[in-house]
């Protein structure tokens, strides 16, 4: 009787109530064909990028390369090219060469996947976590449009999510990643 207390006291209290991976605990295909290990990231300021692979915009992924180069030891930005904007087929080595060849971009990008939750096709893992309070624990978010970004804080807490033209405003990101909240789990 005192093991089945002990196991509901366990239950009650453990962190993760939804039995779902922790943020450093995924990891995933890069677009270069090497895996992308989120615990490598800890400790980092993270802000995840979903982009539409088939047309992606040119001038928003060069402005958050900048804001990555600008800060490569606390800041990391991660890119994934959504497959949710148009149905056409993209080829992976096409995107490859469009996105380290021809904008010589440097921060790590996915393989092309789904970011938004659909019935009939796998989510990216990383955007489960991101848009299902489920895996994040704080809040779900929906994917409407691409460029979409989320700013994840050092210790693992999605704090921010905001839309493409924002992306141009680097004193907004500056100061939204020199505040970011404190995670107190």
């Amino acid at each position: 009787m005192n093991a089945i207390y002990l196991i509901i006291a366990l239950n009650i209290f453990s962190f993760n109530q939804y039995d779902t991976p922790h943020l450093y605990e995924l990891d995933f295909e890069s677009v270069d064909g090497s895996i992308i290990n989120m615990a490598a990231y800890r400790n980092k300021h993270l802000i995840i990028l979903e982009f539409n692979a088939l047309n992606p915009d040119k001038n928003q992924l060069s402005a958050l390369d900048s804001i990555y180069q600008a800060d490569t030891a606390g800041t990391v930005i991660i890119g994934i090219p959504a497959l949710d904007f148009d149905s056409s087929i993209v080829s992976e080595s096409m995107l490859r060469s469009a996105l380290r060849d021809s904008l010589h971009l440097t921060f790590p990008i996915s393989s092309p996947a789904y970011t938004k939750a659909r019935a009939n096709a796998e989510q990216h893992v990383l955007m489960q976590w991101v848009t299902k309070a489920t895996h994040n624990g704080h809040t779900d978010n929906v994917i409407t449009d691409d460029g979409q970004f989320f700013l994840i804080s050092t210790t693992g807490l999605l704090y921010a999510s905001l839309s493409k033209p924002f992306t141009y405003d680097t004193t907004l990101l500056n100061l939204l990643i020199s505040n970011e909240p404190v995670n107190t789990q």
